[in-house]
């Protein structure tokens, strides 16, 4: 009885309280062995993934119809593509990457499933957090960052025109600041990949380290991540790249998940690695040409030691 009550709780503490992390975990794990043509023990791994969160990637759907491809198990490949493009990955990302699926494109299920239409969400969970979002993206001058950039460069040249510049750019950046960092603690995170990518790109360049807040953030970004609101890159860049001092731009903060590999120095190899594995981060960089000629990434191994 003892033993069956231990087994038990392993099963809830494995199943009923896995996050994404884990989902994420197996995820790399299957894309690993993909990647060295064990289909069958990558699929073990993706259907393990699948099983720990209520709604899977559309992307890890889509890798595991590849895998059921090679292994020539039409009826599995055709159940996921469908998953993915109902999870709304779109038909030019399958297209992009149509060789694996050479030997079906005369099949007429194939055919069939292309045409499967997505279940479109919204950009937002709530009208607020849209509303709190918009404000963002009004706010928000491409032009006065760049303007800040030249000045900042040249304020030991031209130090009381910096000043001046920095009198009416403050307040601004202050504001923007304020807001973003209320829209992290207190909104839904949008689902849209654009917007999600704005919002990535906004906290890596706004919110710096001496931010008053920066613990709570990084507490609540992380929540995010488990939760599957966040991917394991968005969660590492606005680390990784932010900056220390906000009245400061240093572009080379701080090298925690080698999201930049030829930064990285050698003696950080396992530092770095035990990093990645702690958000879920996979091993592997995967970069063009090299996705859409064989699906073969360069691990991060070697692109760290080699370049």
């Amino acid at each position: 009885m003892l033993k069956c009550l231990l087994y038990f709780s392993l099963f809830l503490s494995k199943y009923c309280f896995a996050g994404y992390i884990d989902y994420y975990n197996s995820i790399n794990e299957a894309e690993y062995h993909m990647y060295e043509g064990q289909y069958d023990l990558a699929i073990s791994n993706f259907n393990l993934a699948f099983e720990l969160v209520d709604n899977p990637k559309a992307r890890d759907y889509f890798l595991a119809a590849k895998c059921y491809a090679q292994l020539h198990q039409e009826h599995e490949m055709i159940a996921y593509l469908e998953f993915a493009l109902k999870g709304g990955l779109s038909i030019s990302f399958i297209e992009a990457d149509s060789l694996w699926f050479t030997n079906y494109r005369l099949s007429k299920a194939y055919k069939e499933v292309l045409k499967t239409e997505s279940n479109k969400t919204p950009a937002f969970k709530n009208e607020y957090s849209s509303s709190a979002f918009e404000q963002i993206e009004n706010m928000y001058d491409f032009s006065k960052v760049i303007a800040y950039h030249k000045a900042y460069n040249q304020r030991d040249s031209f130090p009381s025109e910096y000043e001046t510049f920095m009198k009416s750019y403050k307040p601004y950046r202050d504001s923007l600041i304020g807001l973003i960092t209320d829209f992290v603690l207190y909104h839904s995170i949008p689902t849209e990949p654009k917007k999600t990518k704005s919002l990535v790109s906004l906290c890596a360049r706004f919110i710096a380290r001496d931010n008053p807040k920066i613990d709570s953030i990084q507490s609540m970004l992380y929540k995010r991540l488990d939760q599957g609101d966040i991917t394991p890159i968005d969660y590492a860049i606005i680390f990784e790249r932010m900056p220390l001092k906000i009245d400061e731009i240093n572009f080379e903060s701080k090298r925690t998940y080698g999201t930049v590999p030829h930064s990285i120095p050698e003696n950080q190899f396992e530092e770095i690695l035990e990093n990645r594995k702690s958000i879920a981060l996979s091993t592997y960089f995967i970069t063009a040409p090299n996705y859409y000629m064989n699906y073969k990434p360069t691990p991060i191994f070697d692109i760290i030691r080699h370049h």
